[in-house]
């Protein structure tokens, strides 16, 4: 799902990176990253957020690798 105005992260990937596998160790990094980041967002962002499906998949995400939320 592409949102408006996002140019996608694909071009700030470096190639070599492209398809190596993450460990459980950095996956959990960055998903800590990630939950800071959403929690930057204006107030009513989050809240469209928490109200959506998606909210449940990202809760039971970063659940299964120990993060709290």
């Amino acid at each position: 799902m592409k949102e408006k105005g996002y140019k996608g992260l694909d071009a700030l990937i470096p190639r070599q990176c492209k398809g190596e596998k993450l460990g459980r160790t950095e996956v959990r990094k960055v998903l800590l990253r990630l939950d800071a980041l959403l929690g930057r967002l204006p107030d009513k962002e989050i809240e469209e957020f928490a109200k959506s499906r998606d909210y449940d998949a990202y809760v039971k995400l970063l659940e299964s690798y120990d993060i709290e939320k």
